[in-house]
């Protein structure tokens, strides 16, 4: 099964960082009081616990697309949007070994 097959479009942790990666007001949010944000979205525990924690293999078991890994990351370590940072990097390459590091993606 690929990453790609199993994803909930339904989820409430979707709908959060759709939204979140859009808004500077939610984004101040998500770094100053995750918690309440997470409850006004209707976050579980165990979705809280992965986002925060950017739990790539965690998230993807709860059903969270591939594509809002990279914005979790980014929103919980704040790193800059217009690149991979290293921080990005470590997590991908910890959870998915070296398929995980850009530098190894084939160019087209």
């Amino acid at each position: 099964m690929s990453i790609m097959d199993h994803f909930d479009k339904t989820s409430p942790l979707h709908r959060m960082v759709f939204e979140v990666r859009k808004s500077w007001a939610l984004r101040a949010r998500w770094k100053n009081d995750f918690d309440a944000l997470a409850r006004e979205y209707g976050l579980s525990e165990e979705e809280k616990r992965a986002a925060r924690a950017c739990d790539l293999p965690g998230l993807h078991a709860l059903g969270v697309h591939p594509f809002y890994f990279n914005p979790i990351i980014r929103l919980t370590h704040g790193e800059d949007w217009d690149e991979f940072q290293p921080i990005t990097v470590e997590i991908m390459k910890r959870s998915y070994g070296e398929a995980g590091d850009p530098r190894t993606y084939e160019r087209s």
